[in-house]
């Protein structure tokens, strides 16, 4: 399923996310990117030039908020994670992650986002230059899922990846993500 996430339709999508709310409390909002996205965690920009470099880089924006407990871990299981399979995506787009969630080291499930200056090889054997980082830090399966599903609505906007790479700063990018997200709900 996630394999496949990055290439469904947006109202497919809109699904998966509708399957995942499913098991949720009622009471409960629905998560947001920006809920997930705190200001620490983000970093434009991101100063790396290498594949090793960016993870690092953003494993460390995610420690600066505390709800990371094990850097080093995190490191570990997402370079494991692209050896395995690449989450670059078309677009310049990598959605960094482990392979499965890692509850023992977080202190809730939360996202940090970078971008660097230029694009930078970052999945070998496509033609996938990147500049724009999502690495999104779960503590279980379905929470990971329906963040993945609605990252993937936002990224499958035509007008979202430009605009990111338009933005001064992590404020004008964190406001920009609350407009996409506004849009994706109305």
């Amino acid at each position: 399923m996630e394999e496949r996430m990055g290439s469904l339709s947006d109202s497919e999508l809109v699904e998966v996310e509708g399957v995942l709310q499913q098991g949720r409390d009622v009471e409960e909002p629905t998560e947001t990117v920006v809920g997930l996205l705190p200001p620490e965690a983000m970093a434009v920009p991101l100063a790396a030039k290498t594949k090793d470099r960016v993870i690092t880089a953003m494993v460390d924006l995610a420690a600066a908020t505390g709800l990371l407990w094990d850097p080093a871990k995190m490191i570990d299981a997402v370079r494991s994670r692209e050896k395995m399979h690449p989450t670059a995506m078309p677009g310049g787009v990598a959605l960094l992650h482990p392979r499965r969630p890692l509850s023992g080291i977080l202190g809730g499930p939360f996202l940090a986002y970078g971008r660097t200056v230029q694009q930078i090889p970052f999945a070998s054997g496509r033609d996938s230059l990147t500049d724009i980082f999502f690495l999104l830090c779960s503590t279980d399966d379905t929470q990971h899922l329906r963040t993945l599903a609605r990252l993937s609505r936002l990224i499958g906007d035509p007008e979202f990846l430009p605009a990111l790479r338009e933005a001064p700063d992590a404020v004008a990018t964190r406001a920009l993500i609350v407009q996409s997200e506004a849009q994706l709900d109305a």
